[in-house]
């Protein structure tokens, strides 16, 4: 694992089991409940009752009800980067591939009332909390990418980063329409086809 994402993976937690279980707990409640009723739609009171802690209890752990996106931002950044380290594929795009489902996988777990959220907290705050998430995926995917360049798998037309930006742009283009989509069409059925075709226009 490169350095940036060592850094980015290096999550505070509570010291002690106890806190560390209580916090993922809150995490685990509060998302259910923001899935079934909006983000929107849920106060700080509903979190502390559905997670079944106090409110001082829940403020030792975060400041705002954003805090409980920004904590399962950081989480899915240590999943996805254990996830990385798992895949041993000898061919680079089909390596590109499974992590791009990964990372659409997680999109639709969150649902789209969360991806729509943290979407507008981008826009709101220019540097949002779905940043560090963006910019992990994206060196993952270059490093990939330079890697596949070296090995000869991909052209050497374009820079690893003008290829990462196209098809990271591409995803996120995709869930945008999915956000908006009333047909029920999976976030899956929109975009895979379309990342699948950007990879294979990279290959010698």
């Amino acid at each position: 694992m490169t350095h940036f994402c060592r850094m980015i993976t290096a999550i505070k937690n509570p010291k002690t089991s106890k806190g560390r279980k209580t916090k993922a707990q809150i995490v685990e409640k509060s998302i259910e409940l923001i899935k079934r009723k909006g983000f929107s739609n849920v106060t700080l009171q509903d979190l502390c009752k559905t997670s079944g802690v106090a409110n001082g209890t829940f403020y030792h752990y975060f400041a705002s009800t954003t805090d409980i996106l920004r904590e399962l931002i950081l989480k899915e950044i240590d999943d996805m980067g254990r996830y990385y380290e798992t895949l041993s594929i000898e061919s680079y795009a089909e390596k590109a591939m499974l992590l791009l489902e990964y990372v659409i996988d997680y999109f639709e777990r969150k649902g789209r009332d969360i991806v729509a959220t943290i979407y507008l907290n981008a826009l709101k705050q220019g540097k949002g909390i779905v940043d560090p998430y963006n910019e992990f995926t994206e060196n993952l995917l270059i490093d990939l990418i330079r890697e596949g360049q070296e090995m000869g798998e991909f052209s050497n037309d374009f820079e690893p980063e003008f290829y990462a930006a196209n098809i990271l742009s591409l995803v996120f283009y995709q869930s945008s329409k999915w956000i908006l989509e009333e047909t029920g069409s999976s976030l899956a059925d929109l975009t895979l086809g379309h990342l699948r075709k950007e990879i294979s226009r990279m290959l010698v």
